[in-house]
């Protein structure tokens, strides 16, 4: 959605490098609550991080359905402080593009 949605593409992988961004990119609204069982977030979120790279990490282990259980609870009070919050630790530390 314009201007209520950052644009990803390119930079979703950059969120995975910093403390914090695995469970927000699940714990946003459109993620935590969207109308699909645990098990399909979790491929479509699986989906998403290869689509949305290419900073993806090495190390990174797909997301299960138990895990987005536990972090679909914790909704996010605000989502754009958290994610200013993470975009400045990213930019920080020089991961990848630059992440608006």
């Amino acid at each position: 959605m314009p201007g209520k949605v950052p644009n990803m593409r390119g930079y979703l992988g950059n969120f995975l490098q910093v403390s914090g961004g695995r469970e927000y990119i699940v714990q946003v609204p459109g993620s935590a609550n969207a109308r699909l069982d645990d098990e399909a977030l979790a491929a479509l979120m699986n989906w998403l991080v290869m689509e949305m790279g290419p900073n993806v990490p090495a190390n990174f282990k797909p997301y299960t359905a138990a895990e987005l259980a536990v972090l679909r609870l914790k909704w996010l009070r605000s989502p754009a402080e958290t994610r200013q919050h993470l975009v400045s630790e990213i930019n920080r530390r020089g991961l990848g593009q630059k992440t608006r």
